[in-house]
């Protein structure tokens, strides 16, 4: 059983191993080469070094009732969207809390990991640090990587003809802290990822013309979704995510489509996703590289899953590697097979999060523009479009790439934009499971709840509670994963590291006996259980059962729209009860319990 656990890295999932660690009764001691905890969190006025940087105004993307840890709810009076330096606090009350800052070495890098000599035997690791200067090695019995994947900024200059001529500014939106340097500049933002987008918003500000280059479009909502509430509370829910997932992936998508289209048509601003029906032939390149949604040919960067149509948006090098049926690079990257496949291209494009985008397209303060056919000296041409225009700045918003440098190969190896790992978190080739990795995913949810739950399971495996499969089975798993074969049902999680927020945390939740058994819920205790099958999937509803039980669950599921609803209704009003508003209750009730006999017959 393992006993001492090394951690690297003090951010949300870092944090949050300890004090799963801590209450399986395991002796974590964790690594963060930075000054202080919260990771990505934490604004610096600079970029760090091998850590996640972030500009002056982010705000979450998930509200605070679905992005808290499973047993410590935000306090009452944060936003629900909820500031940076406001999230910071509350990762420190959270490590307050729980006494975790103890176990915490600040200022150490973790410069190795490497197995001991007798690995197969105790399965244990060498940790070698450097703190201040000094180097110094350990032994632990298990190692939590905590690193997270926005460390390494991906700039694919070599897709863009004569950017080495650009004499105006470039520099990748990892560099971005604050607006006032677009002022009174003409400024181009490359990819249409939640960063790019807020960037290109915050210079419409300032700037004298802003243009969002994208090829692939993007869904736009904003954090402000039906009857005002807050988007993710209407969309994540159990009933909702069941209802999604029994009906084929093509009506899902154009379900989706009517929704998103609900807030203002994208295909009239330039936003559509165009590949959201597309059922012919895609030609497929891919790197290691992972982007927030940028142009091709930056997009087929992303991962396996990011296509290029013949003759769209390609360069005449990677055209003539198609129509060759042989080898298409660009300088600089290495040749990888550009075979034709055949795909129903349903894959899910995560909607881009900003509550602005609509209102400045349309005042003229934000133009959307196809991919870059060339740079100039002193102006850009957009491909299909023959003007040049003016630049003074470029940001390129093309996202990152993730590594571990303190791993060796054989133990963790990146390819495509994902590793071999058991459910996103175990290599499944080591003999013994005393390596995970914490946080490496992508959910259509908050990743401080799913790397919670990961590490739950984790200190468990680690204590030997919980065993996991023979390693032919996860090899085998892992393996059907990087297929990425559609299921034809629901929407898609098809690109690396993409998954289903709730199955997959269901899952976990189910190997360490904490699901909440929601049809003996729905006889013992008919209110929870129709506010967790119809409400939103707060993580409150990871602790009513099972190892790490928390008391107050229930309540907070109970009163998380109190919660939401205190800091919007801070104005008391006077409103006029409708006449027909006991007949609709009635009716709603009826329709739900009728809801309940169709599920569960």
């Amino acid at each position: 059983m393992a006993k001492r656990v090394a951690i690297v890295g003090a951010g949300v999932s870092g944090l949050a191993s300890i004090k799963c660690c801590l209450e399986e009764g395991l002796e974590p001691t964790c690594f963060e080469r930075s000054d202080d905890l919260g990771g990505l969190w934490r604004f610096t006025e600079h970029v760090e070094e091998g850590r996640a940087s972030l500009y002056r105004s982010v705000v979450s993307n998930s509200c605070k009732e679905m992005s808290c840890y499973s047993d410590f709810p935000f306090p009452e009076d944060y936003p629900n969207y909820v500031p940076n330096s406001q999230f910071l606090e509350y990762l420190k009350m959270y490590a307050n809390r729980f006494n975790l800052l103890k176990h915490i070495q600040f200022k150490t890098k973790v410069c190795s990991v490497t197995k001991c000599p007798d690995f197969t035997v105790t399965g244990q690791w060498e940790v070698v640090t450097q703190h201040e200067g000094k180097q110094g090695s350990d032994i632990f019995d298990a190692v939590m990587v905590c690193t997270g994947f926005l460390t390494d900024p991906y700039l694919p200059l070599d897709s863009f003809p004569g950017i080495n001529t650009f004499k105006g500014q470039y520099f990748h939106s990892r560099q971005y802290k604050y607006p006032n340097i677009f002022k009174d500049k003409r400024v181009l933002v490359i990819g249409m990822g939640n960063s790019g987008t807020d960037i290109a918003v915050e210079a419409s500000h300032l700037a004298e013309k802003v243009f969002l280059s994208t090829t692939g479009g993007a869904w736009v909502i904003s954090r402000v979704f039906d009857s005002g509430y807050p988007w993710d509370m209407v969309f994540t829910t159990r009933f909702q995510n069941m209802f999604r997932n029994s009906l084929p992936t093509p009506i899902v998508n154009w379900l989706l489509a009517r929704k998103m289209n609900s807030w203002f048509h994208h295909a009239n601003y330039g936003l559509v996703p165009e590949d959201r029906f597309h059922s012919g032939p895609t030609w497929i390149r891919c790197t290691q590289a992972t982007t927030e949604g940028t142009q091709l040919p930056t997009e087929c960067h992303f991962s396996q899953d990011w296509h290029l149509l013949p003759g769209q948006g390609e360069s005449p090098r990677m055209r003539k590697g198609r129509e060759g049926g042989g080898r298409a690079s660009h300088t600089g990257h290495r040749h990888i097979s550009s075979l034709p496949m055949f795909l129903f291209r349903t894959q899910l494009r995560e909607p881009v999060l900003n509550d602005e985008l609509p209102g400045r397209i349309i005042t003229g303060k934000v133009l959307i523009k196809p991919s870059i056919k060339e740079v100039k000296e002193n102006s850009v041409v957009f491909n299909n479009t023959p003007k040049e225009e003016p630049i003074d700045i470029i940001v390129f918003a093309t996202g990152y790439t993730f590594a571990f440098p303190f791993l060796d190969e054989s133990v963790v190896k990146v390819e495509n934009g994902q590793a071999s790992l058991y459910k996103y978190i175990f290599p499944a080739h080591l003999p013994k499971p005393t390596l995970a990795v914490i946080g490496l995913i992508k959910p259509l949810g908050s990743i401080i709840p799913t790397g919670e739950t990961q590490a739950r399971w984790v200190v468990r495996v680690l204590k030997g509670i919980n065993k996991l499969p023979p390693q032919s089975v996860m090899i085998e798993e892992v393996n059907a994963r990087k297929e990425n074969k559609p299921s034809g049902f629901g929407l898609c999680y098809c690109k690396a590291l993409q998954a289903d927020y709730i199955t997959y945390i269901d899952e976990l939740l189910t190997y360490i006996n904490a699901k909440p058994n929601l049809f003996s819920m729905l006889l013992t205790d008919p209110r929870l259980g129709l506010t967790i099958f119809f409400g939103p999937s707060t993580p409150y509803q990871f602790r009513l059962t099972g190892p790490g039980k928390w008391e107050g669950a229930r309540n907070a599921i109970l009163t998380q729209w109190d919660r939401t609803f205190k800091v919007t209704k801070t104005r008391s009003v006077q409103e006029s009860p409708s006449p027909f508003a006991s007949l609709l209750k009635l009716l709603s009730l009826l329709a739900l319990l009728m809801a309940i006999f169709l599920i569960f017959l």
